[in-house]
């Protein structure tokens, strides 16, 4: 049997995140008013911009600490008391430690990784979330052990770039034409079909049937109902699992900066 390599995205794709994130967003919040309370509200309106990009976009990442802490730089209270993008992220990281039980796994993991691995795939994760966090989420659901790698966003370039991609490669000595990319975004899949042997959508994040279906990417309610068995066999078909390559190439974000997502 060829060599079989699977790359999964993690928010969105393994665990809803979005409640958690938005608890953290008003605590955060409740904290820089606080310590700036005359512009008050105009920190809330800077925090719900930041909060509908998370939710169109499922990104929590470096780029969005940094954008975050260049909308609050103006208020000079916040940066005389230390207010920076690091801060931010620690923040975050120290909320994400404290509110572990609010992350909510999506379906039995494990067992799907376990069956998987039985039938020798690898796995690995590749997130845009920073890697101390990612680490914490995965300990926390007893899940660091089903991976045979992870890339996050603070150490790879941002998808849809090949480097997540052809770092797994080279840890687990794959080929690219031997790996699929599943997640719940369309730079999850494009980074699959640009680099990989294909990309596969999940409904359980940030895009809609539709989304997919303008692509031509085959996607499936959750990353539990993907016949992987199958799948593996008919992407051989590119045309019925995924959009014509030639539609990719003319989309301006296949290399881009992080500032884009």
């Amino acid at each position: 049997m060829e060599n079989r390599g699977i790359l999964f995205d993690k928010d969105g794709t393994c665990i809803r995140f979005d409640t958690l994130w938005q608890a953290g967003l008003q605590a955060c919040f409740e904290t820089l008013s606080m310590l700036a309370p005359h512009h008050s509200a105009e920190i809330k309106k800077i925090l719900t911009i930041q909060e509908q990009r998370f939710l169109q976009k499922h990104l929590l990442d470096e780029v969005l600490y940094q954008e975050l802490y260049q909308e609050l730089a103006q208020f000079e209270e916040l940066v005389e008391q230390g207010i920076s993008s690091r801060w931010l992220e620690q923040f975050f990281y120290d909320y994400l430690r404290k509110n572990l039980k609010k992350i909510e796994p999506i379906g039995d993991l494990k067992q799907l990784f376990l069956e998987l691995k039985r039938k020798n795939y690898k796995i690995g994760l590749a997130t845009s979330d920073t890697l101390p966090a990612t680490m914490l989420i995965m300990e926390y659901l007893g899940l660091t052990e089903m991976f045979d790698f992870i890339a996050t966003g603070d150490r790879y370039l941002p998808k849809p770039d090949a480097d997540m991609l052809q770092a797994f490669c080279q840890s687990c000595q794959l080929k690219a034409t031997e790996v699929i990319m599943v997640g719940d975004s369309l730079v999850d899949v494009f980074m699959g079909t640009c680099h990989g042997k294909a990309g596969i959508g999940v409904l359980t994040g940030n895009c809609q049937s539709t989304d997919f279906e303008n692509f031509e990417v085959a996607y499936f309610r959750d990353i539990h109902e993907i016949p992987y068995q199958e799948l593996w066999g008919n992407t051989k078909k590119k045309k019925s699992i995924i959009f014509d390559i030639s539609i990719v190439k003319n989309v301006s974000f296949i290399r881009v900066s992080k500032q884009a997502y």
